[in-house]
């Protein structure tokens, strides 16, 4: 099946709609400011544009394992400020994938978890009534 192609029109609606998203992720303070690379502490310095900083110690990427302190220094902010760069190395990593392998990917799934389960919604009231009402969540038993 052939794709169509998007009119000029379309693709400049899309586009304003892509700066929006850009602009109100930017003004949310969930984008990169700033990146800079600590020789002294071996860490990537990221600046938020909430002004939060976060520090990123280099044994905690495992892709730049091999990459020496002056490919560490060429580190730049991708245009919309989602993710870091080091061209030289061919590495393009979000703010997720940082947090990912600073933290481990067990800690970032619980966490996720933890603010996933406090998501409120009328169908997960509505689920939780009719699950009281056929005696609540099964006791677990000893295996």
């Amino acid at each position: 099946m052939a794709k169509r192609k998007m009119t000029a029109a379309e693709i400049d609606a899309e586009l304003d709609l892509a700066r929006k998203r850009t602009q109100r992720a930017r003004a949310s303070g969930h984008r990169i400011a700033t990146a800079t690379y600590n020789a002294r502490a071996h860490h990537v310095l990221l600046t938020l544009t909430s002004g939060v900083t976060v520090g990123i110690p280099i044994a905690r990427i495992p892709h730049l394992a091999d990459a020496t302190s002056a490919q560490l220094k060429r580190v730049t902010v991708t245009p919309t400020g989602s993710g870091v760069s080091w061209d030289e190395l061919d590495v393009d990593l979000t703010i997720e994938g940082l947090l990912v392998d600073a933290l481990g990917p067990s800690s970032f799934a619980r966490a996720l978890g933890r603010v996933g389960g406090k998501t409120t919604s009328t169908a997960k009231a509505a689920a939780a009534r009719e699950n009281g009402r056929k005696g609540g969540r099964p006791k677990k038993h000893a295996a």
